[in-house]
């Protein structure tokens, strides 16, 4: 005997988008550069990789971060 099978009520989701990056503004964090002593961006003290390529990739200037002096953030434009 095959008995008649319940069904769950369908129910639909909605999808939320979160971030819209595109509008989004980002500031990199700031250290202290232990050769000079001035105030410069991760940015600018970071390790040289923009490729694979090690011919094309620049000194690792990560070794002269000193202090972090303040913490990178995004900020959403309006």
């Amino acid at each position: 005997m095959i008995r008649p099978q319940t069904r769950t009520v369908p129910f639909a989701i909605r999808q939320v988008r979160r971030n819209h990056r595109s509008l989004e503004k980002f500031y990199d964090a700031k250290y202290i550069d232990i050769r000079t002593g001035a105030k410069a961006s991760g940015q600018d003290l970071f390790c040289g990789r923009r490729t694979r390529n090690r011919e094309i990739s620049g000194e690792n200037l990560r070794q002269y971060r000193g202090e972090k002096l303040s913490k990178g953030r995004t900020k959403e434009r309006m």
